[in-house]
């Protein structure tokens, strides 16, 4: 009668994992799909580093005055935006770094 109660567990325990991995599975390959579709959309491109990203980025939307331009710390203006969370990047290798909006 052991035994078979042993068996008996075992097996609700293998179907109840089943479902639970079709769930699992399922919630991996939507998040897939989601993360896919955010990395396409918030994808900024490759750069050398933050603060070629963050000088092209303010030359394109901003008129700065060429004698101000000297003024203009873009390291420090890439960095503020990957701490304040506009940002995140990976880098892959030497000048080589990829960039991402967060929103």
């Amino acid at each position: 009668m052991k035994a078979f109660n042993v068996r008996m567990k075992s097996h609700v325990l293998l179907r109840s994992t089943g479902r639970l991995q079709a769930i699992y599975y399922h919630t991996l390959a939507v998040a897939s799909k989601m993360q896919k579709k955010a990395i396409e959309e918030n994808y900024c491109g490759c750069y050398a580093s933050l603060a070629d990203y963050a000088e092209e980025l303010t030359e394109e939307t901003t008129q700065i005055p060429e004698h101000l331009a000297f003024y203009i710390d873009y390291e420090k203006m890439g960095r503020d935006m990957e701490l304040g969370g506009d940002v995140s990047t990976i880098e892959t290798g030497y000048q080589e770094v990829y960039i991402f909006w967060n929103h």
